[in-house]
């Protein structure tokens, strides 16, 4: 309101014969003289994120492609690991072995006070060797029953020792025994170098079946802190522990994610964004209209005038005229603001052309002066010879008045003009000067 006040007393400030041109609207909060809505969108670039993921384990702003990819398989391990879509599980058997010692003696003892044993053979790798026995209470020709061969005729063995020729593994040798009584105890001891300490040893009761013991069947009786894994059985190492393990590789999908990289403040339009059509606000401009208020007739008296000084507004504007201020008459003068021109008549009155045709007399009657200076001694040598001439006249005169005797007047009126007119030439001259 106080804008709409302001440009009413400017209107009755300006001379009453001036004419107001509404030019542009421009807004206001509380005037609705003109109303526009613009609707404005929220632009946005489109910024595409890509990761991998197991099928199902996306958020769900990623879209799931067809790319995928398997992983490399996972370190082995002992826990079974879950079950996943595509994930693929291998699994393999390992075995905890430790080495065994070599062996050279072996001792078996029966509880038994009769003739018991059927059979009884040591191998080694399925062959009887070469060793040195001795047995205490033991059949007469007791050796001649410890071999690979089946006999119907029990025989004694209470306490037998072996020592071997040379040095074997244990998974070399294989014991054959064979009772014709049931629930005798016996106990076989392998030793390492000599019959002191025990390497392997086991505790048996006997039935009526035939009995093939190998290193497995026995206990091992020396510590050993080196164990050997292996994925595969080895019979010639003692097997401490058997387990599985698990390698497992995944499914990953590609997923993408679009990503809208909003521009901060909603606009009609934007060069390279993309228009979010739900996205928009809708603005409300109220204007009112500015005015110029420029002079109905502008005239020009003088050089120093200015385009301006004839025009009252608060926009912005520029002039162009095709005013010749040293020629008076009617020209044009525009009024160019943002979004109008206005065109007025101007009139040039001012005193340029009689000051230029003063100007002008002035150069002529110099010139004049300057002819006439230039002519000066001409003009005196015509003078001196006109005196000359009026004295050789007047001498003439003279001498005939003389001889004559004439009357004197006619003369003396003749000499007296010729005065005059060199009277009147010489002020001329002199005056001449006098204006230069």
């Amino acid at each position: 309101m106080k804008k709409i006040l302001l440009l009413m007393v400017l209107i009755f400030c300006i001379n009453i014969k001036a004419k107001n041109y509404g030019i542009d609207y421009m807004p206001i909060e509380n005037l609705d003289l003109k109303t526009e809505e613009i609707k404005k969108y929220h632009f946005y670039k489109e910024n595409k994120i890509n990761a991998y993921f197991i099928e199902g384990e996306n958020p769900n702003i990623f879209k799931k492609t067809s790319d995928y990819y398997y992983s490399d398989y996972s370190e082995w391990q002992k826990e079974k690991p879950n079950l996943k879509k595509n994930r693929i599980i291998e699994e393999r058997n390992v075995y905890v072995y430790q080495q065994y010692k070599k062996v050279k003696n072996i001792k078996i003892e029966v509880d038994a006070e009769n003739e018991s044993i059927l059979e009884f053979a040591f191998l080694v790798n399925n062959f009887s060797v070469n060793n040195t026995s001795f047995c205490n209470e033991c059949s007469e020709n007791y050796y001649m029953y410890t071999s690979d061969h089946e006999y119907n005729r029990a025989f004694k063995i209470k306490n037998l020792s072996l020592s071997l020729n040379e040095y074997y593994l244990p998974s070399e040798i294989k014991f054959r025994i064979m009772f014709n009584t049931e629930g005798i105890r016996y106990r076989i001891f392998i030793y390492e170098d000599n019959f002191s300490n025990v390497t392997y040893e086991k505790e048996f009761t006997s039935d009526l079946e035939l009995h093939e013991y190998d290193i497995k069947d026995f206990d091992i009786k020396y510590d050993s802190s080196e164990n050997f894994i292996k994925y595969e059985e080895d019979n010639k190492m003692m097997l401490k522990e058997t387990y599985k393990e698990y390698s497992y590789k995944d499914k990953y999908y590609l997923y993408e994610y679009i990503m809208k990289d909003y521009y901060p403040t909603y606009e009609i339009s934007l060069d390279g964004y993309i228009k979010d059509e739900n996205d928009f606000i809708i603005e409300k401009k109220y204007y009112y209209l500015e005015n110029a208020t420029i002079k109905d007739k502008i005239l020009i008296t003088t050089e120093n005038y200015d385009l301006k000084d004839y025009i009252k507004t608060t926009l912005p504007f520029e002039t162009s005229s095709n005013i010749d201020i040293s020629k008076n008459g009617n020209y044009k003068i525009k009024y160019i603001f943002p979004n109008k021109t206005i065109e007025k008549d101007v009139q040039v009155k001012t005193n340029n052309e009689y000051i230029k045709s003063l100007e002008e007399g002035i150069s002529k009657k110099n010139d004049e002066i300057k002819e006439v200076i230039s002519n000066k001694n001409e003009i005196i040598d015509r003078l001196e010879n006109s005196l000359k001439t009026k004295d050789e006249i007047i001498s003439k005169k003279t001498v005939e008045r003389v001889v004559k005797k004439e009357n004197p007047i006619p003369i003396i009126l003749i000499t007296i003009g010729a005065m005059s007119i060199v009277f009147c030439v010489i002020l001329s001259i002199r005056k001449n000067v006098e204006l230069k």
